[in-house]
């Protein structure tokens, strides 16, 4: 016997899917700080070390500082493997209009 709700539950299925694709993978490590996202952020955008210290208002030693402290976190050596590394485990910061 058919109950005609195959298409309605396979839609539903593929929604669930994606919602659960999506999800942060667990994680034992600390997470990122609100500055350290905010830091890796500006990196992914092509902001260098100094401008994001312009636009943060911070120096550049504690730019570098957050950086560091992101990269270690995260357990990677560069940048560009931590803003990987966030975004796969939904570390992910978006930098809202009133802060750009």
């Amino acid at each position: 016997m058919r109950c005609g709700h195959g298409e309605a539950i396979e839609a539903m299925c593929i929604a669930a899917h994606l919602n659960i694709t999506r999800m942060p993978l667990p994680s034992k490590r600390n997470p990122l700080r609100p500055r350290q996202r905010e830091m890796l952020e500006w990196i992914a955008d092509g902001k260098s070390m100094q401008d994001i210290a312009v636009l943060t208002e911070l120096s550049v030693t504690t730019v570098e500082k957050h950086l560091r402290g992101a990269r270690d976190v995260l357990d990677v050596e560069t940048a560009a493997q931590a803003i990987a590394r966030a975004g796969l485990l939904g570390h992910s910061y978006v930098v809202s209009e009133e802060t750009a």
